[in-house]
């Protein structure tokens, strides 16, 4: 069993200028950014949402599957055969390499993930 909680970071699915989470599950599109690492929130700074989460949790379940955490898939070069699915074959290497796409453009949405892969997600609350 996997139990996800929230640390009070969670707020509306908009638009978010704020620098926060865990550093080594930040999405590129936000450690990236030129003002990334500002302690404050600049008024032109570039927004993110919803697909830096999934980005993160394509790390959580790299992680799971794989047994090795984030700061390692990126150091080691694994993340980019993840995203190339050349790791292995299989629903689940699909839905890894959906989840951890540089942009975030073309990361599928929850919502997508729950319906191309109903097969692999079971979800109770």
């Amino acid at each position: 069993t996997l139990t996800l909680i929230d640390f009070g970071l969670a707020g509306p699915a908009q638009d978010c200028k704020a620098f926060c989470g865990t550093p080594p599950y930040i999405a590129p599109e936000v450690d990236e950014a030129p003002d990334a690492h500002a302690l404050f929130v600049l008024p032109d700074r570039v927004a993110y949402g919803p697909p830096a989460d999934m980005y993160a949790a394509g790390l959580v379940l790299a992680e799971l599957m794989i047994g090795l955490g984030p700061r390692v898939l990126k150091s080691s070069g694994m993340l980019l055969n993840l995203r190339r699915r050349s790791l292995a074959a299989g629903a689940h290497m699909d839905l890894l390499s959906d989840l951890l796409q540089r942009s975030p453009k073309r990361r599928p949405a929850a919502d997508e993930c729950l319906q191309k892969y109903a097969s692999l997600l079971t979800v109770r609350s």
